[in-house]
């Protein structure tokens, strides 16, 4: 019995090879595009919200670092572990005069106030520049400005101590927290009980008014450390590169 074969011809097949059209190709490439712009957008989006935060975090730490440090010599000043002992002159000018100050300072104006701080050594006591005060009774004085660092040209509160029971020569000022661009002092006075005013350095203008400071505003004003990145506004609500900081301070020993 013959066997036959039968076979299929071409044009019959099931199963056939095609390419993608141009539109297919189009629409392909157009969807990867798209996805391709988005995760751009969430990486630029990321990183914009990444810079903020940073540049937030620097700034509040800046901002909480220098307030301490003022705010930690402000609490010691007038401190005077013996009664025979007596602080430096006052003034209203940060150096000389007389009669006795735990507290001095200087109104800049459009300028940067000045803050001097001054107590009686232990023996024990380090200046804000970090100068050891290690004779009993010596007067410590830490002198505090802000200005333009000359290496690197970034403003900074910056802060001497005047070494020696004389105080003739201060120490050098060394940088304490940079990006700190503004301080203003304002002094609370207060000549009767109950009865606080805060007043600028200028009004101080006698030695008895200088004695009747029982406590300190401190303001400053920190700068952003990214020229990109504006993270606080003042109180119209306008974006500016600085953030304002402000705390008071009772002198504590003036308040025994």
């Amino acid at each position: 019995m013959a066997m036959t074969t039968k076979r299929r011809a071409p044009g019959n097949r099931t199963h056939s090879n095609k390419g993608m059209t141009l539109i297919e190709l189009m629409v392909s490439i157009t969807l990867g595009l798209l996805l391709i712009a988005g995760a751009l957008q969430l990486f630029l989006s990321s990183r914009q919200t990444y810079r903020v935060r940073e540049t937030v975090a620097r700034i509040q730490e800046n901002g909480r670092v220098a307030l301490e440090l003022l705010a930690r010599h402000a609490r010691m000043a007038g401190y005077e572990p013996r009664a025979d002992i007596v602080l430096l002159p006052c003034s209203n000018a940060v150096d000389t005069s007389s009669g006795n100050c735990a507290v001095l300072g200087t109104e800049g104006s459009s300028a940067n106030d000045t803050l001097s701080l001054r107590y009686i050594s232990d023996g024990t006591m380090t200046g804000c520049a970090g100068t050891r005060f290690e004779t009993m009774n010596d007067v410590v004085r830490s002198a505090f400005r802000v200005a333009v660092d000359e290496d690197t040209g970034i403003s900074n509160l910056q802060c001497a101590d005047y070494p020696g029971s004389e105080l003739s020569t201060p120490g050098t000022a060394g940088p304490l927290v940079d990006y700190v661009s503004k301080l203003d002092i304002l002094y609370g006075w207060q000549p009767e009980t109950n009865s606080i005013q805060y007043v600028n350095a200028s009004q101080l203008d006698t030695d008895t008014k200088w004695k009747q400071v029982t406590s300190i505003q401190i303001t400053i004003q920190v700068d952003s450390p990214d020229s990109r990145s504006f993270p606080c506004s003042d109180e119209s609500g306008t974006v500016v590169p600085q953030c304002t900081f402000t705390t008071t301070v009772a002198l504590r020993n003036r308040l025994r």
